[in-house]
């Protein structure tokens, strides 16, 4: 498909040949498969646009919905066009040799998904951006399989649109990344309040705001790691953890909660060892175990955490006291089932696809009236120790993204001396994010977007930089770039990342553009601290 150079003219194409079949070839071929029924019923079944493309790339059959969406009255109206031209692209224009052909349509994801299917004998799948003549633009997915008939070869392509898809994802990545920064913003303002007014705040009003705005990150986060998990875009980052610390953590955040008044929360006798696995994953699971059980508890109930060794296995087990009816017990970990109403609570469903896709362990429960209800995951033991077993959805992050060593260990009256320069546009964040690195003893300048922080490095010298990712004129990951490529020393500063990106896609794409550390948003001053001297080590 788009190899045969033969009687075409290179001076036409900057990219795939742009030879094109005759009309009689084209009519012939035409005929040919809409003589053949069981092509044609297949073609007109399909859900969305299709159309099949003869060895030029050009259309040699289409079905109605795609007719039907280009407003064309007749199946001959789009005969020997290629996919661009009959679409509306506006690169056929800029080339004599039409659709495929112009420097611009070596990334177009429509012709190289079909010229991969060709050369490959594959089924293919791929995603388009095609801008219009008339200015608009299409997002489509595109999915392509080659085939023989009678002798000729043949792709058959079929396309449906995607733009509401992307609108809504791009929408809902820029929503959620403003709410997280202005959640962040609360949470770290009342962290510095809780430090000023620990002694003047007899009320706790400050203490309780705090744990509020902490509340509502972890909502934040909780989509965003669902959302990532689902589509398998979510990194493991493994570190050890002390399985006993950990649950006395969560038992503590949650009988605090207030899903936990008039109820108690009681970790029973757990094993002391550890577990290598995400820090993160293995907590939401156990939070949501802890803060359904609660929910299902009535006043005066109790829920009880427990982690026992098994043979094969470590088991984290959360009981309560109420039993769950037939039609709950057959549904409870589908992912549109909910107990508390439309649209609402995927919590076991979430606590199954992040133990099982994610960190390789099992999950169940047993429900039966007069006992109660028990939910339990089980990971398996690994060499000796308990690991979290890797999969392909649960590749993990790259190595400046895991925990090796241990910063905490320096003492705060002991940290170096640093000049750091942070690259911050929201106001709040640079509040925040200044006072923490002063309480840490360091030296800091602001500037409020990647130009700003290359303009600050022409004059000025700097021991690390904290860049945040989204940030306008030019984001974070553009100015890494740009400072690596400078010909001085500046251009081996590390330079940590600041983002609320939670998605391997993400990270990667920092790491790529060299930056040393990421660190998550919102953040501590132990994690700032900690993130920089990682950082500097590296």
């Amino acid at each position: 498909m788009g190899t045969d150079q033969k009687g075409s003219d290179q001076k036409d194409t900057f990219y795939l040949p742009a030879k094109r079949s005759s009309d009689a070839r084209i009519e012939d071929s035409a005929k040919r498969l809409a003589g053949n029924k069981v092509l044609s019923s297949m073609l007109e079944t399909m859900p969305g646009g299709a159309m099949v493309l003869d060895p030029n790339r050009q259309i040699v059959a289409s079905n109605r919905v795609l007719r039907d969406f280009l407003e064309l009255d007749k199946a001959e109206d789009a005969l020997g066009s290629r996919p661009g031209e009959l679409l509306g692209c506006r690169l056929p224009e800029t080339s004599l040799g039409g659709c495929g052909t112009s420097e611009e349509c070596r990334y177009c994801g429509l012709v190289n998904t079909v010229v991969t299917a060709a050369k490959s004998g594959e089924t293919k799948q791929g995603e388009c951006r095609i801008a219009l003549k008339n200015g608009d633009a299409l997002d489509l997915a595109v999915g392509a399989t080659p085939e023989e008939i009678e002798g000729e070869s043949y792709v058959f392509v079929g396309i449906h649109g995607i733009s509401g898809q992307k609108r809504q994802q791009v929408l809902e990545k820029t929503f959620v990344h403003d709410l997280m920064n202005t959640a962040g913003g609360i949470q770290g303002i009342l962290h510095l309040l809780v430090e000023e007014l620990a002694d003047v705040d007899d009320s706790g009003l400050t203490v309780k705001s705090h744990r509020l705005a902490k509340n509502l990150i972890d909502e934040i986060q909780t989509h965003r790691q669902l959302v990532a998990a689902e589509k398998g875009d979510l990194l493991l980052q493994l570190s050890e953890i002390d399985i006993r610390s950990q649950l006395e953590e969560t038992v503590a955040l949650y009988s605090s909660h207030d899903v936990a008044i008039g109820r108690t929360l009681t970790l029973l006798g757990s094993c002391n060892t550890s577990i290598d696995s995400d820090a993160s994953i293995f907590r939401r699971v156990v939070g949501n175990m802890v803060k359904n059980a609660l929910e299902a508890t009535p006043e005066g109930g109790e829920v009880t955490v427990e982690a026992v060794e098994e043979d094969t296995c470590i088991a984290f087990h959360v009981h309560n006291p109420a039993a769950m009816p037939p039609h709950v017990k057959a549904q409870i970990f589908q992912r549109s089932f909910s107990t508390k109403g439309t649209g609402r609570g995927i919590g076991t469903y979430s606590i199954k696809l992040l133990t099982e896709r994610y960190l390789g362990g099992t999950v169940s429960f047993v429900s039966e009236e007069g006992e109660g209800t028990t939910f339990s995951f089980r990971l398996p033991k690994r060499e000796g120790r308990f690991r979290a077993k890797e999969t392909m959805a649960s590749r993990t992050a790259p190595p400046s993204t895991v925990a090796k060593d241990n910063p905490a260990t320096v003492p705060e009256e002991k940290l170096p001396h640093l000049r750091i320069l942070v690259a911050e546009d929201n106001r709040t964040n640079q509040l925040i994010t200044r006072s923490l690195l002063e309480k840490l003893g360091w030296e800091v300048e602001m500037v409020a977007d990647g130009e700003a922080s290359l303009e600050k490095l022409r004059t000025e010298s700097f021991d690390v930089i904290l860049m945040d990712i989204m940030m306008p004129r030019m984001d974070g990951l553009e100015a890494t770039r740009a400072i690596r490529s400078l010909k001085s020393e500046k251009h081996e500063i590390p330079i940590v990342a600041l983002t609320g990106g939670t998605s391997e896609a993400e990270k990667n794409a920092c790491i790529e553009a060299g930056m040393d550390n990421i660190l998550g948003k919102p953040f501590s001053r132990e994690g700032l601290r900690d993130a920089i001297l990682k950082a500097l080590k590296r």
